[in-house]
């Protein structure tokens, strides 16, 4: 997942601003699940104030990576990577300080691909890749030195396409180990690229210029018209391409968001968020189903704003602002309703006795049996400790894949699978509090239509010994009915 908002005014001076969790997932993403959602901003000031070109994220929004352009002139910034949602963050330095235009990464944060636009005196850069979260770097010379301006990467990370700034599109799919030119895409001035999540479907941006979209992986390309030319900054995908969202800018006159839904035959302009007082729209990003928008703009000023909506095909229509200064730090919360059904099938699991006490460790196998990643929510309801529960999702996520079983593990005051560990001190009673017993609702977002309290299956078992107790009493509730478990 790759979440960029570069223009050709680089945003030197700014710090990154990141939304928790609860912004992308619960409030942007999953529509249904909380109908007032507080929208917390944290200026990550641990990263330093630097020229931000373009971020990045897994599809949990654990990993980040985040690229620093530098001063230009020769004179660069480094690539940054973060594990713990953008609290801390590493500086790679052995990727070394180059003039970083935009970065891309797999579904899973470990594979990064990144463009250095070079110096712009009569010397380009190279696409490098990583394929250990950004800890070290491979330079691609196999693409050539060039003034690279635009990249995309398919969910696995190995089909990527990269545009060259008055030149032609490169592809690869072999994640950068060998490329081919697109001759048929044209030297044009390309701003942007997105991808579908197999790399097959690609959207290319022009600024000043058309949109482009190919099905066969960049071979072929069709200009799309219809939507007419303009100074396109920003294009995103549903994972299957057929859903686009397209945004421009045009001067003090203000631009627009335009979406498509027949793989950008069609467009639609949306003018449920207009022009908004916006000169500049310089960001977007679509839900892998494409149901839900949000797009980043700005006045011209110092002010950007954010905009989410949900498409009306899917639910109740709702468009959400949220206001945050591209400068200074602290913490900005905003508060906003957001009531969608949405495609999204939130299969929940309340589970009413668990114990924070270490010897109560409880494991739980869950099992997603349909063809659609999931995203896990925790929530404490109730507890024995004098300190009573917030009954809201704890804001860090956990995604379960496709077809895959995973374990997930609550011990003490927290509960951890894969490498996402999440803390549910402040709902179980606090620091002091080792043992209080407490129930809790563990919710599996999906859009997949079959998702069900069959298709994403749980089974759990308590206790240090061997073998494990049966834990009992389990609920399942699909959004309509409740299922013994």
């Amino acid at each position: 997942m790759e979440v960029v908002f570069k223009s050709r005014r680089f945003s030197k001076g700014l710090l990154v601003f990141l939304v928790t969790m609860s912004f992308f997932a619960t409030s942007m993403w999953i529509g249904d699940l909380a109908s007032a959602d507080t929208y917390t901003w944290t200026a990550r000031t641990s990263a330093g104030s630097r020229s931000w070109q373009a971020i990045a994220s897994s599809s949990d929004g654990s990993k980040l990576a985040a690229i620093d352009y530098g001063s230009g002139a020769g004179s660069g910034g480094y690539i940054y990577t973060s594990t713990d949602s953008g609290a801390t963050w590493t500086a790679r330095t052995n990727a070394g300080s180059r003039n970083w235009l935009h970065i891309a990464a797999s579904s899973d944060g470990s594979k990064l691909a990144a463009i250095d636009y070079g110096s712009g005196a009569g010397s380009g850069g190279y696409i490098y890749t990583s394929t250990d979260s950004g800890a070290t770097w491979m330079t691609l010379t196999g693409a050539g030195a060039r003034y690279w301006w635009a990249l995309t990467s398919s969910s696995d990370g190995s089909k990527l396409a990269a545009a060259v700034l008055g030149g032609y599109i490169y592809t690869s799919t072999d994640s950068g180990t060998t490329w081919t030119i697109q001759t048929n895409s044209g030297t044009k001035y390309w701003n942007h690229l997105s991808s579908s999540a197999d790399g097959s479907k690609l959207i290319a941006a022009c600024y000043p210029g058309y949109i482009y979209t190919s099905t066969d992986s960049g071979v072929t390309w069709t200009e799309r018209n219809s939507v007419g030319s303009n100074y396109w900054q920003a294009s995103a995908s549903s994972s299957d391409a057929t859903k686009l969202a397209i945004v421009h800018s045009q001067g003090q006159s203000g631009g627009y968001v335009y979406t498509s839904s027949d793989s950008g035959s069609t467009w639609n302009i949306e003018t449920g968020a207009g022009s908004a007082g916006l000169a500049y729209w310089i960001g977007v990003a679509l839900s892998s189903d494409g149901s839900k928008i949000a797009a980043l703009g700005h006045d011209g000023s110092a002010t950007q704003y954010f905009y989410t909506g949900v498409s009306s095909s899917s639910g109740t229509t709702s468009t959400t602002t949220t206001t945050a200064s591209t400068t200074g730090g602290g913490t900005t919360t905003t508060t906003t309703s957001l009531t969608t059904t949405g495609t999204t099938k939130n299969i929940s699991y309340v589970m009413p006795y668990l114990q924070t006490h270490t010897n109560q460790v409880l494991y739980c196998m869950a099992s997603n049996m349909t063809t659609s990643s999931a995203t896990g929510y925790v929530m404490v309801l109730a507890n024995g400790a004098t300190l009573k529960p917030t009954q809201s999702y704890e804001s860090t996520t956990f995604s379960l894949s496709a077809k895959s079983t995973q374990m997930i593990t609550f011990l003490g005051q927290t509960v951890t699978t894969g490498s996402t560990s999440i803390s549910l001190l402040n709902n179980t009673g606090g620091a002091s509090s080792a043992s209080v017993m407490y129930g809790t609702k563990l919710t599996f977002a999906s859009n997949d239509s079959s998702a069900s309290c069959s298709t994403i299956g749980m089974a759990c078992f308590q206790g240090t010994t061997s073998p494990k107790r049966n834990l009992l009493g389990i609920l399942c509730y699909d959004g309509s009915s409740y299922y013994a478990h």
